[in-house]
Parts: structure tokens; sequence; C-alpha cells
């Protein structure tokens, strides 16, 4: 009988290592993919593998996000000014409510426009990609709670 134990131990312990090995492995290969997403080159990376870009629709990528940042951050670098003299406003002995709500209106609307400037950069790219890819894309992007990134 014991030596019945012995052979379930062993067995038991087989089954334990192959799991920890396994979680391990998986765990290394997760943080390498995710790993791709801080960084441009591999976000690059990882949406031209899972799309299968040819060069040409990376060259449209790549376009669309210069886009984006170069016209995004004259609407960020304006959005900045209004938040600080929103914030210089408000803590103000007597605070001029008009001019906060007209800040915080500026504010909305620059959030707006770069949201819009986002979407008509993603239209862009989009028709350059075929209906499978669009579709590829339109799921990650939902899964990434897409912000234009």
């Amino acid at each position: 009988m014991e030596k019945k134990y012995k052979i379930l131990l062993l067995i038991f312990l087989a089954i334990s290592v192959g799991f920890n090995i396994f979680f391990i492995g998986s765990y290394m290969h997760t943080r390498k993919v995710l790993k791709k997403w801080f960084t441009p080159a591999g976000r690059m990376q990882v949406i031209t593998e899972r799309l299968d870009l040819t060069k040409a629709q990376q060259k449209k990528f790549i376009q669309m996000k210069r886009e984006l940042k170069f016209k995004g951050s004259k609407i960020g670098l304006k959005h900045i000014v209004d938040v600080n003299v929103f914030w210089r406003e408000v803590v103000k002995d007597n605070p001029d409510s008009q001019k906060i709500k007209t800040l915080l209106e500026r504010s909305f609307q620059g959030l707006k426009d770069y949201k819009i400037l986002s979407i008509e950069c993603m239209l862009k790219f989009l028709k350059s990609l075929t209906p499978e890819q669009r579709e590829i894309y339109v799921n990650m992007a939902k899964k990434a709670k897409f912000s234009g990134r």
C-alpha cells in the first residue's frame, strides 16, 4: 500500500511541476506581449502582426499617428493653458463663476476637438485596410477602449 502512495505522490508532484512550468511560461509570454503596448514601436509591431499589414498600410498607420500627434499637440497645449487658468480662477477669494463656466466649456470643446481629430485620422487609416483588417482593428480598439493613442 505504501508503494502505491509513493507512486501517486510522484504523479501528483510531476503534474504540479508541469502546471507550474506552464503558468510561469504563460506569465512570461503575457508579460512580453503586454510590454510591447507601452512603446510606439511595440504597438506598431503588434498591430502589424495582428492585421498582417503591408508596407503601404504600415506607412498609412505611421502617417495617422504623426498627424494625430502633431495636430493633437496644438489642441493639448491650448487645453493645458485653459486648465491652468481655470484652477487659478477657482482658488481666488472671489472666483468669477462665469469665467469658470467659460473655461470649462472651452476645455470640453478641446476634448471634443481632439476626439473628432482622432476619429478623422483613424478613418483615413481604415480606408487603406481590407474589410477583414478593419474588423480586427475595430475589435482591438474596442478592447483597448480606444482613446486615439
